[in-house]
């Protein structure tokens, strides 16, 4: 099954468990994107009709202020800590903001929609960052169009999914799978991390 997978995909076996790790990465961030778009701007919209410009500034300002404060952080702290760090808490959060809508505090949807922004700009990138610490660059040749192909699947299934999701049950209940998702990519950097000393 494994030689395979390797003429197929052109991997040779030592890239195969990296690769595949870093493409389930990037399905997941992606997925979660797509899918805190779809759930932040219908509940954003359902409790602030009118205010969407307002929270698109909004947005704009907190993820460029959190995208300084990550890029201070990377000099001072190893990467992997930061990363995991992240991307815990993203998942708390978005588990938090899911008990925060059983209460009548509108604000939370502000919160998420800019913090399904926040997650989109940031989850991706730190799987191209992580892509470059662990591959070399003729392993990145051959297994990069691989690992993207993850992002690409990740948001047309979890688009799909959301769509039929979304008939079944609450919009708010998919925050906690969202923290979930999130959360899996954490334990994916932590084996990437462990795989590659």
């Amino acid at each position: 099954m494994l030689t395979y997978l390797e003429k197929v995909l052109n991997l040779r076996r030592k890239e195969l468990v990296p690769a595949s790790l870093l493409f389930c990465y990037l399905f997941l961030a992606l997925a979660t994107y797509i899918m805190g778009v779809s759930v932040g701007t219908a509940l954003f919209l359902n409790a602030y009709p009118d205010n969407l410009p307002h929270v698109i500034v909004a947005t704009a300002i907190v993820v460029a202020a959190f995208t300084s404060i990550y890029i201070r952080l990377s000099n001072r702290i190893r990467l992997e800590l930061l990363v995991i760090g992240s991307l815990i808490l993203f998942s708390v959060s978005f588990a938090l903001f899911w008990w925060m809508t059983h209460f009548e505090f509108k604000g939370v949807f502000w919160l998420i929609y800019i913090w399904v922004a926040m997650t989109g700009a940031m989850a991706p990138a730190m799987g191209w960052t992580l892509a470059n610490l662990v591959l070399t660059t003729r392993e990145a040749r051959r297994v990069f169009g691989f690992i993207g192909a993850g992002a690409v699947l990740g948001a047309p299934s979890s688009g799909f999914f959301t769509a039929f999701a979304t008939h079944h049950v609450h919009p708010e209940l998919l925050l906690l799978l969202m923290a979930f998702m999130i959360g899996a990519c954490a334990v994916i950097v932590r084996v990437l991390f462990k795989k590659s000393k």
